[in-house]
């Protein structure tokens, strides 16, 4: 993947989360630790691991599914994930059920249930954030 130097936050911005992907994550404060332009998908699947159907998974990147087209996927084409960033989630088959072409963040942010770094967090997306 490709950084991007063009995107609202840079490398090191610090951030306020204003997303609830996770547990503790809404109005948490972080950083940006990288910005890539791609596609990102909204997706259902079900986990490899045998636990239950994940509906509406935010997000995975272009770059994270198997024989990724160059252009991207369309809403409701079914895909082979690669990413791995979920228990389950790789070699999972998943359909899209949103896409964005956008910039996708890597940040670490301090959760806001126990007060841990979480390090690495992939992927957000702009609207998800805010400066602070």
């Amino acid at each position: 993947m490709q950084t991007t130097d063009k995107a609202k936050f840079k490398k090191g911005d610090k951030v306020t989360v204003n997303s609830d992907h996770m547990k503790g994550m809404k109005g948490a404060k972080g950083v940006v630790k990288a910005a890539y332009k791609t596609h990102v998908y909204e997706v259902t699947y079900k986990p490899k691991d045998g636990k239950k159907e994940v509906k509406n998974h935010k997000w995975v990147v272009n770059e994270e599914i198997e024989n990724a087209k160059q252009h991207g996927f369309e809403k409701g084409d079914s895909v082979k994930l690669e990413a791995d960033h979920m228990a389950g989630m790789k070699g999972a088959i998943a359909e899209i059920d949103n896409v964005k072409k956008t910039t996708a963040y890597v940040i670490d942010y301090k959760s806001t249930t126990d007060d841990k770094w979480i390090r690495n967090h992939k992927w957000m997306i702009g609207s998800e954030l805010e400066s602070r």
